[in-house]
C-alpha cells in the first residue's frame, strides 16, 4: 500500500509516493483521517492516522491497524462522518454501524435490506450513497438523514446513454463513474435540491481509464489503463470537470 506524500491545500497532487508496511487489496480514507482497508481475504481493517499518514494514533499491533470481523468484502468506501459501506463477494451490501468520534471503527456490520446485488458502493459527503450493480445500472439510496444514515430505499438512476462499471462520490454529493467503455464520466446538475442529478458528461473523451475516484475536495482522479494515478487540474465549481491531467507518479509508483 501506498501513501501520497506533501499532499496540501496549496499542492493538491502531493510530492511522491511512500509504500507503507502494510499490503491491502483496497484501500479508502476519510476527510478526518481514517483509513479503511481489505486485504487479499477481504478482511476489513481500520487505523486512525489524524493526517492519512502511517504514524498511527492507536495503540495496536501491526502499525495500529484494528480489524474489524464478521464481514469479508470486495470493496469498502468511507465518506460523510466516517460513515462506511462496502460490498461482498455475493454482491451484499454492509454498513458499519456505531461510528462516532469516540468510536471511529464502529461496533458491528449490518447488512442494507433489499438491497440489488451491487459490485461497488461509494458513501458521499453529504450522507447519500450510490452503488453499481455486476449489470452496469446505478442506483441512489434515498432518505438519508442523520437519524436513519442508512436511508430507506435504492432508486434506480436510469441512463440510456451509459451503463457504469463504478461510481465514486465525494464534494457536496459530486460523482463520477466509469461506463462500460472504460470513459470517465461525471454526472451533471447535483445539487442540495437534486441529489440525483440530470444527466452524465464526459470528463475526457481521449481517455480510458480502469478505475474513478473523487474528493471531498471536488478533486478527481483516475487510473489509467496502463496504471498510471492521475490528477484532473483546474477542477471549480464553474469548471467540475476541469482541463487537464497530472501524472502523479514517480520511481515507485505501481
Amino acid at each position: 500500500m501506498y501513501q501520497r506524500i506533501g499532499v496540501s491545500a496549496d499542492n493538491i497532487s502531493g510530492d511522491s509516493w511512500d509504500q507503507t508496511e502494510r499490503y491491502m487489496a483496497w484501500v479508502s480514507t476519510a476527510e478526518e483521517g481514517i483509513v479503511w482497508s481489505l486485504d487479499d481475504k477481504g478482511d476489513v481493517f481500520v487505523l486512525k492516522t489524524g493526517s492519512i499518514s502511517v504514524d498511527p494514533f492507536v495503540p495496536n499491533n501491526e502499525l495500529g491497524w484494528t480489524h474489524a470481523p464478521d464481514a469479508l468484502l470486495i470493496q469498502v468506501d468511507v465518506g460523510y462522518n466516517s460513515q462506511v459501506a462496502g460490498v461482498d463477494e455475493e454482491g451484499q451490501v454492509y454498513w458499519r454501524t456505531g461510528i462516532t468520534d469516540g468510536a471511529f471503527g464502529g461496533d458491528g456490520w449490518t447488512t442494507i435490506p433489499d438491497s440489488p446485488l451491487m459490485n461497488h458502493v461509494t458513501v458521499c459527503d453529504t450522507g447519500i450513497f450510490w452503488g453499481s450493480t455486476p449489470d452496469h445500472k446505478v442506483f441512489m439510496r434515498s432518505g438519508v438523514d442523520d437519524d436513519t444514515p442508512m436511508g430507506t430505499e435504492w432508486i434506480e438512476v436510469i441512463s440510456d446513454l451509459h451503463n457504469l462499471r463504478q461510481v465514486s462520490c465525494g464534494r457536496r454529493g459530486w460523482l463520477v463513474g466509469r461506463d462500460t467503455s472504460n470513459r470517465l464520466l461525471m454526472r451533471g446538475e447535483i445539487s442540495a435540491d437534486n441529489d440525483q442529478g440530470n444527466f452524465w458528461t464526459e470528463v475526457d473523451s481521449s481517455l480510458e481509464v480502469r478505475y474513478a475516484s473523487i474528493g471531498i475536495d471536488g478533486q478527481i482522479w483516475a487510473v489509467s489503463m496502463d496504471g498510471t494515478p492521475m490528477m484532473r487540474t483546474d477542477v471549480n465549481d464553474e469548471q467540475p470537470t476541469g482541463t487537464g491531467w497530472v501524472h502523479v507518479t514517480n520511481s515507485e509508483s505501481h
